[in-house]
């Protein structure tokens, strides 16, 4: 009796496994021919293919390789460890594949999205967290709603990314660009709109086609946007910035080249190590160009300082303007230049000339002042003051003072007495009254003869002169 229970316990263990068996491949064979679906949790420990669709209610487990060609619905977690091709793919769940993802369809997950290297035709639209460790390529509309982690990646569509994205290669994205706080390591190429709400840090170059919105924005190579660019935040660049189309910028640095040819507004600093050329500006903070600077149109900046060549159009500056340039030109030669102020300084260490071609000038230098015009001048030195028209002068000197015509007629009074008043100069002789320093001599003569005709009056004896009557 024991014999026989034995016998029948062992041959009802054995009738169990067969049938488990049986069912397995039964259940495999199904899937491989579309004829059933997992609506328990299903694990596949061996490369299997589902050739049409399948609807997978709970969670699937693939330990190899997954091939799917159908569309497939998995109502919990997808988890794939080998490489994985599938069609349009819906996941209510998470997804993790730790090999590479083909998808020839639409990707859609509503969990978190971890994925290796990741080739997408379609759309994916994820709404929790995406981390892709791989390169990513997405044929469609790249849309993630929660943190976002990518390697190299490029998308031929748009890409709208709610939450935080860091970007450890490249990002390149075709059509329009949303994104938050962004950290991208490589390069970034948009060929559409870009608009980043939050901090971007690109390691890269930046180059954006379309319209630009940043915050606060690092970019430590290039940028290049060919459209508008509006930066609320701070901006560093650096490398070049170079953009074709209306700039908006919050306080920026650059340490190369900075180029706008469309209107720039600057919120707050703008510090540029390069070579400046920009278009119509304002700056309401300050403005500190090392390099050279071209502005082609207006500019309002509060403080402005350039140490190169500075090439202005208008300005209107409300703070200071500092230029170190070795050659500093304001106005041109057609222009009308005006500065006002309740005290206005030209200082230099050597001279200064404010001059009118072909006209007057105002020359200051070391050793005095010159002003000159048409046809007068004013000289100042040490000890010395000048005044002339048409050859005639007057002339200041710390011990004299004469006015004087052109022909040498005139007042002539010095410090030490004497005084001196010639007129019409003859041939050998010359007209007027002088008395000597000593105040002992008085002569009044006409420029007759050799010495003249006229009265002389000594402290010894008074002469009378000229003519045939004289003593």
């Amino acid at each position: 009796m024991r014999r026989m229970n034995f016998k029948m316990r062992r041959a009802f263990s054995l009738a169990v496994v067969i049938m488990g068996l049986l069912l397995a491949y039964v259940s495999v064979w199904a899937l491989d021919n579309g004829f059933s679906d997992i609506t328990n949790t299903g694990s596949i420990y061996d490369v299997t293919d589902i050739v049409s669709t399948g609807t997978i209610t709970t969670e699937l487990l693939v330990t190899s390789s997954a091939t799917i060609t159908g569309d497939a619905t998995v109502g919990g977690d997808l988890g794939v460890t080998g490489l994985t091709s599938l069609s349009t793919t819906t996941i209510t769940g998470d997804a993790t594949i730790t090999g590479g993802a083909t998808v020839g369809g639409d990707l859609g997950v509503s969990g978190l999205t971890s994925l290796s290297t990741t080739t997408i035709t379609g759309d994916a639209t994820i709404t929790g967290d995406a981390a892709i460790t791989g390169g990513a390529t997405v044929g469609g509309d790249l849309g993630v709603t929660g943190l976002t982690s990518l390697s190299t990646t490029t998308i031929t569509g748009d890409a709208t990314i709610t939450g935080g994205a860091t970007v450890g290669g490249d990002l390149g994205v075709t059509g329009l660009t949303e994104l938050s706080t962004t950290t991208i390591t490589g390069d970034a190429t948009i060929t559409g709109d870009a608009a980043i709400t939050g901090g971007a840090t690109v390691g890269g170059d930046l180059g954006v086609t379309g319209l630009t919105e940043l915050s606060t924005t690092t970019i430590t190579g290039d940028a290049t946007i060919t459209g508008d660019a509006a930066i609320t935040g701070g901006a560093t660049v650096g490398g070049d910035l170079g953009v074709t189309g209306l700039t908006e910028l919050s306080t920026t640095t650059i340490t190369g080249d900075a180029t706008i040819t469309g209107g720039a507004t600057v919120g707050g600093d703008l510090g540029v190590s390069g070579l400046t050329s920009l278009s119509t500006t304002t700056i309401t903070g300050d403005a500190t160009i090392t390099g050279d600077a071209a502005i082609t149109g207006g500019a309002s900046v509060g403080t402005l300082g350039v140490t190169g060549l500075t090439t202005l159009s208008s300005a209107t500056v409300n703070g200071n303007l500092i230029a170190n340039g070795a050659t500093n030109t304001i106005g041109a030669t057609d222009s009308v230049n005006t500065i006002t102020g309740a005290s206005n300084y030209m200082t230099s260490t050597s001279s200064n000339t404010i001059a009118t071609i072909g006209g007057g000038s105002v020359v200051t230098s070391l050793t005095g002042t010159a002003i000159t015009g048409a046809n007068a001048n004013i000289n100042l030195s040490n000890n010395s003051a000048i005044m002339s028209v048409s050859g005639s002068t007057f002339t200041i000197t710390n011990s004299q003072i004469s006015a004087l015509t052109a022909a040498g007629q005139g007042l002539t009074v010095n410090d030490g007495g004497a005084v001196s008043l010639e007129g019409v100069a003859g041939l050998t002789a010359t007209a007027g009254l002088n008395i000597d320093a000593a105040g002992d001599t008085v002569s009044l003569l006409n420029n007759i003869g050799a010495t003249g005709h006229g009265l002389t009056i000594d402290s010894n004896i008074t002469t009378l002169t000229g003519g045939t009557n004289s003593s």
